[in-house]
């Protein structure tokens, strides 16, 4: 599974968890080819002290599907970060989203 795929996962638990259907489709086109491998963590010097040594998420999506998701973040107050962080403990088992809702909410 790419990380495309795992944010992707992660967005569309959080948007199954607010009674909306998964937005992002699982699956990816590769407009390059993969290296074989982890990604490089972060270490350039012109690189903030809280990205050092941290290794990116992320992926390509539709536009029409990222308007979307920026429309569902509004709607429910959270950045896509955010939406992006509870959705990977969520789906990894380290907390569930009803959970981190129930904190949100106090």
């Amino acid at each position: 599974m790419s990380k495309q795929e795992v944010v992707a996962r992660a967005i569309n638990a959080v948007m199954t968890a607010h009674g909306k259907k998964p937005l992002l489709e699982m699956g990816h086109h590769r407009i390059v080819r993969r290296r074989n491998g982890k990604s490089k963590a972060r270490s350039n010097d012109q690189t903030p002290h809280c990205r050092r040594g941290r290794r990116g998420v992320g992926g390509w999506y539709d536009y029409g599907k990222v308007q979307q998701l920026a429309e569902f973040s509004q709607e429910i107050d959270l950045s896509i970060q955010a939406i992006v962080e509870m959705g990977l403990k969520d789906i990894t088992g380290m907390q569930s989203l009803y959970e981190k809702q129930s904190e949100i909410a106090d």
